[in-house]
């Protein structure tokens, strides 16, 4: 009985192990106004911070844009 028991608390702690780590892989998407937008430079999270690329979001949102090297 101690055998069949132990067998199927393994596995249910494997059967809930997998699960979790197929959700783990959806990444970060970035939602404006009800619309997904994806980017040249992928968001990332640094200590448990959402680093967006900046330049894409104000885009998205009709800012323009420009660089003067001067």
């Amino acid at each position: 009985m101690k055998k069949v028991l132990a067998l199927l608390v393994v596995m249910c702690i494997m059967i809930t192990s997998f699960s979790l780590v197929s959700y783990a892989d959806d990444g970060i998407k970035i939602k404006i106004n009800g619309y997904n937008h994806e980017y040249d430079v992928m968001p990332v999270i640094i200590n448990s911070r959402t680093m967006v690329p900046m330049r894409g979001i104000f885009e998205s949102l009709g800012a323009d844009i420009s660089w003067d090297g001067d």
